[in-house]
């Protein structure tokens, strides 16, 4: 699993935040597009970890989550 975002500093304080140890790589440069980097997790327990936390925080409330769910 990987998430990837142009600003490593977010990546790193997410990592942080949530206590997964694994290595920030800076993915290749795309035509036309900002670098990127990748966060790679591949510990069972960290994307579990990582499933919890995005399902536990649900930004979408009221009117929007009605008309995502609907």
């Amino acid at each position: 699993m990987t998430l990837e975002h142009t600003d490593q500093a977010i990546l790193e304080y997410a990592a942080t935040f949530l206590g997964i140890s694994t290595a920030i790589r800076h993915v290749k440069v795309r035509p036309n597009r900002k670098p990127t980097y990748s966060l790679i997790i591949s510990n069972r327990a960290d994307v579990k970890l990582l499933v919890e936390f995005l399902e536990s925080n649900q930004p979408l409330k009221g009117n929007k989550l009605a008309q995502y769910t609907a």
